[in-house]
């Protein structure tokens, strides 16, 4: 399949997803192209998404629900409409928790 953003944008709209979803995922779509400058998602291969997620998580310090959403997206793109079968659970998706709470005191 021809992977680009009117593909995207084409299936997203036939499919009825809502507005919110089609938003966010044509964004994440569009950083990736912006990202590495070439319009055809058919070149990208795992190795340039995971960068490019891990440079999201990492430089960019986007938000772990912004990266959520981005994996989310590439996910929809490249796995779903591109039936490939990259894998993108090596991306830190979690919050960062602090190990060293403290426990919380029982006053009375």
């Amino acid at each position: 399949m021809d992977l680009s953003l009117g593909t995207v944008d084409d299936f997203l709209t036939k499919r009825g997803y809502a507005e919110i979803t089609k938003r966010n995922y044509k964004y994440w779509v569009v950083t990736l192209i912006n990202h590495y400058g070439n319009e055809n998602l058919n070149d990208y291969t795992e190795a340039d998404i995971l960068n490019f997620l891990n440079h999201m998580k990492k430089i960019k310090k986007n938000s772990h629900n912004s990266i959520r959403i981005a994996i989310s997206a590439m996910n929809f793109v490249f796995n779903i409409l591109g039936r490939l079968d990259y894998d993108f659970s090596t991306v830190q998706k979690g919050k960062i928790v602090n190990k060293e709470k403290k426990p919380v005191s029982q006053e009375k």
